[in-house]
């Protein structure tokens, strides 16, 4: 039977005057990290330049509301427009 080598360790280990530290590199799988950067960026462009009309509604919405508070507070909060 054939020995096989074990691959050399990715991990470092290091002894400074900080402190030890120990370094280990991740796999990186490009193609998983392609499709979600595509996938965000899609997503990202569509809600930019075409929302949904349901989210425009529900903006409009708060922006109404919070217009209707500011005036129907009036002016309790301070010296506006002084």
């Amino acid at each position: 039977m054939a020995v096989v080598e074990p691959p050399q360790a990715r991990s470092r280990i290091e002894e400074t005057v900080e402190g030890l530290t120990i370094t280990i590199p991740t796999r990186r799988h490009w193609l998983m990290f392609l499709f979600i950067l595509g996938w965000l960026v899609d997503l990202i462009a569509r809600y930019e330049y075409d929302p949904p009309e349901d989210v425009l509604r529900e903006l409009r919405g708060i922006y109404a509301r919070g217009k209707q508070r500011l005036l129907a507070r009036g002016n309790e909060g301070g010296n506006w427009g002084q």
